[in-house]
């Protein structure tokens, strides 16, 4: 188990912070978890390590000693539903890249003429979101209609439809 002063490691993904905290032998400790959420974007999930909770009697426990923070896995591609999804004026478009490369998000129209390119460049393994404001490449409004917007990077490809409204 963590003797007083032992280093704790709390962060969120990508950014682990080594923590210290000094626990008294009478008294009660208290452990809380506090789980998030966004459904725009796909993780990983949660690492829990070392953990050690002793009871008053009949107690026994294996530990695995591991020092530093929890490895981190590498993003995956996904690309998520347009929010607000019919749009009226501005769509958000959230977006993972998994390896370093030319990304492409461009938007369509139903007969698959280009109407928009919101993202050309190469990126980085993260989490995105572009907002798209409803022009088109012109900077023309675009009328009401459905459109698709897709996601190109290397192998990957994935498309959505998005309904405009005006």
């Amino acid at each position: 188990g963590y003797n007083s002063g032992d280093p704790i490691w709390t962060g969120t993904q990508t950014s682990w912070q080594e923590q210290h905290y000094t626990f008294s032998s009478s008294g009660n400790i208290n452990l809380c978890w506090r789980f998030g959420s966004d459904y725009m974007i796909t993780y990983e999930g949660y690492y829990f390590d070392d953990i050690l909770i002793g009871v008053q009697s009949g107690f026994n426990a294996v530990e695995e000693e591991v020092s530093g923070p929890p490895a981190v896995s590498s993003y995956q591609f996904n690309l998520a539903p347009a929010y607000p999804n019919p749009v009226q004026g501005r769509a958000i478009i959230a977006y993972s890249v998994g390896t370093e490369g030319p990304v492409s998000l461009k938007i369509y129209d139903l007969t698959g003429r280009e109407i928009t390119t919101l993202v050309n460049q190469i990126q980085s393994p993260g989490n995105y979101r572009i907002e798209w404001d409803g022009r088109d490449n012109h900077g023309s409004m675009v009328s009401s209609g459905t459109y698709f917007y897709r996601m190109t990077s290397g192998s990957f490809s994935d498309g959505k439809k998005l309904v405009v409204v005006r």
